[in-house]
C-alpha cells in the first residue's frame, strides 16, 4: 500500500488550508468617488469667471449646418406657398371677371353672354367650376365669377 505521509516525511498533505495561518483580508476598495459639484464649485474653482465650451467636432459643426440649411429651406418654401395662396387670393380665378346676376337671369344666359367664344353648355361649366358650384341655380344680386374664355 501506498503511505502519503510515508512520502513527504510525516507532513500531512491535505487540500484543506490549515486553520493556524490567518487568511488575509482584502484591502477595501472604494469604487465611487464622491465629488463635489454646482455652481458653488465651478465658481470657486474659476474665481467666478465663465467656463468656455469645448471646441465642437467636425461631425457636430456639420450637423449644425446641415440643420441651419434646413431650416432656411423650410423657411424660404413657407414664405413660398405663403405668397403664392395670397397671390390667389387677390386674383382667385386667374384673369376672370365678378358679374352680378340680374332679375331673372339664367346660368346660361350670363355663359352666352360673357363666354361666347365657347359652347354655351361648357360655359356653364367653366363658370360652375370657377365657384364651385353644384347646380345651375343662381339668385338676384349674387356675385359670380366668369372665368376668362
Amino acid at each position: 500500500m501506498f503511505d502519503a505521509s510515508a512520502e513527504s516525511g510525516g507532513m500531512n498533505m491535505s487540500a484543506v488550508p490549515s486553520l493556524d495561518v490567518p487568511a488575509v483580508a482584502p484591502s477595501p476598495r472604494r469604487h465611487l468617488h464622491l465629488v463635489p459639484s454646482g455652481p458653488a464649485v465651478v465658481d470657486s474653482l474659476e474665481g467666478g469667471r465663465s467656463t468656455r465650451r469645448a471646441p465642437l467636432t467636425r461631425r457636430a459643426v456639420l450637423a449644425r449646418r446641415r440643420f441651419a440649411a434646413l431650416l432656411a429651406l423650410l423657411v424660404l418654401v413657407g414664405g413660398g406657398l405663403l405668397a403664392a395662396k395670397a397671390v390667389a387670393e387677390a386674383n382667385p380665378a386667374g384673369g376672370a371677371t365678378s358679374v352680378t346676376v340680374k332679375d331673372g337671369e339664367t346660368l346660361s344666359q350670363i355663359a352666352a353672354r360673357e363666354l361666347p367664344s365657347l359652347r354655351n353648355d361648357r360655359g356653364v361649366v367653366a363658370i360652375q367650376e370657377a365657384n364651385n358650384m353644384s347646380s345651375m341655380h343662381v339668385q338676384a344680386g349674387q356675385r359670380i365669377l366668369v372665368p376668362a374664355g
